[in-house]
């Protein structure tokens, strides 16, 4: 399995911390939720969280499995400190931390062994996220989206499951809130205007044709229409997508972000 950890899976599956690419979701919790100033980044792999949160004045040190990794966060940020080790075992005396952050990484491991290790060398809350379990396209319409195929994934969670993991800790408080949810708006646009040229007639409902009659006709009267057939097509699209963003789509997460309090 641990041949799959590379620079190149790394950046094929969008693992942030390496690509630099920082999730606003995350950064919104790290900047507004993390307690006390000593910071563990448990899982750092790249450093780009463990550099972010180092620029806000925390003191933090990243411990990631992988040498590879690390050498990309100590290049990226020679100030923080980078400890190889494993989170399943961490190396660190308990309670060394105020806070600690775990990003995309009990999926990984055996995440009970994890998470009780990030309890013991922390002392007031920790932060995580995982993947959610796939309950609707996979089952449903055999659709799949990248996160879901990293081989390195040993496992997906429901909000029940988590809770469940969460409860061996026996935390004082746990808030989850579901995020990257997926953007099927702009994959509608972006499939639409990549996949279409001007001359492909495409099929809509009656009252965008209609619209887009309308449109075309006006064109014709102010003589810009050089091509008929094409202006007609650019018409019914750009009134797709004014339909497109006034409809509400069902919003479908992938993560689970976490917020866990632990017992004084």
């Amino acid at each position: 399995m641990d041949q799959f950890y590379s620079i190149e899976n790394a950046q094929k599956y969008g693992w942030a911390s390496i690509t630099g690419d920082l999730n606003p979701e995350r950064l919104y919790y790290l900047s507004n939720l993390l307690e006390g100033k000593k910071i563990l980044d448990a899982g750092c792999s790249g450093g780009g969280y463990t550099d972010f949160v180092a620029s806000r004045g925390y003191s933090v040190t990243g411990v990631d499995k992988f040498a590879e990794f690390l050498s990309i966060a100590r290049n990226r940020n020679s100030s923080s400190n980078y400890v190889q080790g494993d989170i399943t075992d961490l190396p660190f005396e308990s309670k060394s931390f105020d806070c600690t952050y775990c990003f995309d990484v009990l999926e990984h491991v055996d995440d009970e062994a994890a998470i009780q290790e990030l309890a013991r060398v922390t002392t007031k809350r920790l932060i995580t996220v995982v993947p959610l379990k796939d309950e609707t396209f996979g089952a449903l319409y055999g659709l799949t989206f990248i996160q879901y195929t990293d081989p390195t994934h040993l496992r997906y969670y429901t909000e029940d499951s988590f809770r469940k993991l969460i409860s061996i800790i026996k935390p004082s408080r746990i808030d989850t809130y579901f995020h990257g949810f997926i953007p099927f708006k702009q994959l509608i646009e972006n499939m639409l205007l990549e996949s279409q040229d001007e001359s492909t007639p495409i099929d809509y409902e009656p009252s965008i044709y209609l619209r887009a009659l309308k449109s075309t006709a006006k064109d014709l009267r102010n003589r810009k229409l050089p091509n008929m057939q094409a202006s007609y097509n650019k018409a019914l699209k750009t009134l797709f997508l004014k339909v497109l963003h006034k409809i509400s789509i069902k919003q479908v997460p992938t993560e689970l972000i976490s917020v866990i309090d632990l017992a004084p």
